[in-house]
């Protein structure tokens, strides 16, 4: 049994304990209108079940990224163990008003909440030394946008198989964080893919060009880059020019293109 528990990561041992703390919350939280009807307690009840719910939200989020990413993250394991600490308090607080209250049924229902939050407690501490120690495959954070990220990947493997397996969450959050971006919209996440391998060619260079939106007005260079800029470069140079204009972004590589439409008001995305 040991040797079964110790090949599943953490995570993993630390989910199974949530199941088992949930299960006990819940069945302490089916029989609460039979202890008390006084707001104290009442409202110590529904804080429990808040805290349940947050915790479930974060570890179900956490196993989300390790689902997909293969890695845990520093950010959600440290998420977890402050999300357990306040319902370790709401639990303590509950506890307090049903000793000093008639509700003695109540206390076999606790005692095995108390139970079954210990051995939540051990799991989460397992995990954070195998997060600190490196034990585990570990990551600073996932990606906010999860979804998103493994459309991106799925069409980059369509692209470029090496690109796809080394694509990171931060990396695509950089771009679905941008305006017009939509991942439910298959031909833009494609699109997306196509200039997250442009940004990796070697010595790329992106062209800055600048038009008035007024007939007739000239295309003009305004710089190049060696990287993608930034949505805030792009918003600071149309405010630097002021009135009506369009900022397109060119790659050179593969082959020279306009890969990016911005303006104040809209952005449009190109091939």
């Amino acid at each position: 049994m040991l040797s079964l528990l110790s090949r599943r990561h953490p995570l993993e041992i630390t989910h199974g304990k949530l199941r088992g703390l949930v299960t006990a919350v819940n069945k302490l939280l089916r029989t609460r209108d039979q202890f008390s009807a006084s707001y104290a307690v009442t409202d110590s009840f529904e804080r429990l079940n808040s805290w349940k719910r947050d915790l479930q939200i974060t570890v179900r989020t956490e196993i989300g990224g390790w689902s997909v990413f293969g890695t845990t993250s520093r950010q959600g394991t440290q998420e977890i163990k402050v999300s357990f600490s306040s319902l370790q308090a709401a639990l303590r607080e509950l506890e307090q008003k049903l000793a000093s209250s008639a509700d003695r049924p109540a206390r076999v229902l606790v005692d095995d909440v108390d139970r079954k939050a210990g051995a939540l407690r051990l799991a989460i501490d397992r995990l954070g030394r195998a997060v600190d120690s490196g034990s585990v495959k570990v990551v600073s954070m996932h990606s906010r946008y999860l979804e998103g990220f493994i459309k991106v990947r799925e069409a980059m493997f369509t692209l470029d198989k090496k690109v796809a397996e080394e694509l990171t969450g931060p990396e695509v959050d950089t771009w679905c964080d941008w305006p017009g971006m939509d991942v439910e919209n298959a031909h833009q996440v494609l699109r997306l893919a196509k200039l997250i391998r442009s940004n990796k060619e070697p010595d790329q260079v992106f062209s800055l060009l600048v038009q008035s939106t007024a007939p007739g007005r000239p295309l003009i260079l305004m710089t190049r880059l060696t990287r993608f800029p930034t949505e805030r470069h792009l918003r600071d140079l149309g405010r630097k020019l002021g009135g009506p204009v369009k900022i397109y972004v060119a790659a050179s590589k593969p082959s020279w293109r306009r890969v990016w439409t911005f303006d104040p008001d809209d952005v449009a995305w190109w091939d």
